[in-house]
């Protein structure tokens, strides 16, 4: 048996250990650079990550796409009048440049918390929707969660934590819960995109 041996001129560091306040950024699909400390949004690569990560930290029946839940937060807030469908749709947005965090996971990384708000906030200032999540948006989030629990998770939420009689609220609409792929869920996100920023021309 033939044992290699990792020769090199210095220790091999951690990933923790090269990430310093210089060097915040990520590649994104268009491959620019986005930084952690100066972010600038681009809508086709929140499309495209959130369209290629799965819901539940993939604990579901079937893949089913942070895009998907978007366009369905978005459509939940025109339809119910619970506010800007635009802010529906990019309620998650930059998840596409830190990935989806289960919720009691999140409850508890402090860090995270706070680079999530912050980038949150650049988010909607350049997109130019409510500067913190509007109460509408908190309520078709949870109607979302308790409609996609129902079709992809096995105990269709029952034990979950939320407002009380949003469960059984949530259970009377009328949307489906279609599972695209992540092609076709980032072609919509993108669709929906467009439909919404026609509208908004068409009223000014």
């Amino acid at each position: 048996m033939t044992t290699l041996t990792l020769k090199t001129a210095e220790p091999i560091r951690s990933a923790e250990d090269l990430y310093g306040k210089s060097d915040t950024w990520i590649e994104t699909i268009t491959g620019r650079q986005f930084s952690y400390l100066k972010p600038t949004f681009d809508i086709g690569e929140i499309a495209h990550a959130l369209g290629n990560i799965c819901r539940f930290t993939g604990q579901c029946r079937r893949f089913y796409s942070v895009a998907e839940h978007s366009i369905l937060v978005s459509r939940i807030m025109e339809d119910q009048r619970l506010g800007d469908p635009m802010e529906g749709l990019l309620h998650d947005g930059v998840e596409a440049y830190l990935a989806d965090v289960a919720a009691p996971a999140k409850s508890v990384l402090k860090d995270y918390k706070a680079l999530d708000a912050a980038l949150d906030k650049a988010m909607r200032k350049e997109f130019l929707v409510a500067e913190t999540k509007s109460d509408g948006c908190v309520k078709a989030d949870w109607l979302a969660l308790f409609l996609e629990a129902r079709e992809l998770m096995p105990t269709k939420g029952k034990n979950w934590l939320g407002p009380p009689g949003l469960r059984e609220e949530a259970w009377q609409l009328p949307y489906a819960i279609c599972c695209w792929t992540p092609e076709d869920a980032t072609s919509r996100f993108m669709d929906r995109m467009t439909d919404i920023r026609r509208r908004l021309r068409h009223l000014r």
